[in-house]
């Protein structure tokens, strides 16, 4: 898998939980199976840290967990499907459940600030 570079993924996180402290998140454009992936690690990230930090509850951790891992098994399809090519377009189901993801996270690491 690539390296994500921070400062670039920072940016795209501000994106999903969006500018200026507001704790709902701007839509996202999933084209493709790779912008779709890094988005949601570097949401996944955000939640690791807020995990840490004491600022998810055990509910809300199995909550967003059960989210992430529909999502993985999805795009995990996805790529099976696209012979593991990373610039294919990303199926509606995928994008779905890619910004239920970041809804989710934008919740509780927006709602934690």
């Amino acid at each position: 898998m690539k390296t994500i570079l921070p400062i670039p993924l920072a940016l795209l996180f501000l994106l999903l939980v969006g500018i200026g402290g507001s704790c709902k998140s701007t839509p996202a454009s999933y084209a493709t199976l790779a912008v779709t992936q890094d988005l949601t690690v570097g949401a996944l990230q955000e939640f690791g840290k807020a995990r840490v930090q004491g600022k998810v509850s055990e509910a809300q951790f199995i909550k967003i967990n059960t989210v992430y891992k529909k999502y993985q098994t999805a795009y995990d399809a996805a790529l099976t499907t696209a012979q593991l090519d990373v610039n294919s377009a990303t199926p509606a189901e995928v994008k779905q459940l890619a910004g239920e993801f970041a809804a989710a996270v934008a919740a509780v690491v927006g709602g934690s600030k």
